[in-house]
């Protein structure tokens, strides 16, 4: 257990999160408002399926951003590494996702979620910050650690 919790890296846990709070509020509340109109207009499978290639570019984008970064820090010699870190970030938006859409159902008073959204929302939220650690190359860390940073200066 100890092995497991030593892979995990909490910063690109919390990255994960931060990314998709800030994205979402981004994509869904600032970009697709102005849009609505043209959005309406389109037939009902082009909307869903648009809306559906938007979640899946913006999870992976959010992978793609968390797994550099994990590397830039340090360093991947395999993409594997990256794999717990991610997992547990993309574990923890899908809770916080589905939460989020059950209260908001309450609020707007229409308590029963289609079965089939719900499976999709975990889904793409589960895989796709995984799909954007396949365009991450593995590597060395770009900067040193602070403590190996320390005992370079102290020789």
């Amino acid at each position: 257990m100890t092995g497991a919790r030593a892979r995990v890296d909490l910063r690109t846990v919390a990255l994960l999160v931060v990314l998709d709070a800030l994205t979402f509020v981004l994509v869904y509340w600032l970009l697709l408002p102005p849009l609505a109109e043209v959005i309406v207009a389109l037939d009902a499978i082009v909307q869903q399926g648009l809306l559906y290639t938007l979640v899946a570019v913006r999870l992976t984008l959010i992978g793609m951003f968390a797994a550099r970064s994990l590397r830039r820090r340090r360093g991947l010699r395999t993409r594997g590494e990256a794999v717990p870190s991610l997992a547990v970030g993309a574990v923890v938006i899908t809770i916080f996702g589905v939460l989020a859409g059950v209260v908001s159902r309450a609020l707007l008073q229409d308590p029963t979620p289609a079965a089939l959204d719900l499976v999709l929302a975990v889904v793409f939220t589960l895989v796709f910050p995984l799909f954007g650690l396949l365009f991450v190359a593995p590597g060395e860390a770009e900067r040193p650690l602070l403590l190996r940073r320390v005992s370079l200066i102290d020789r």
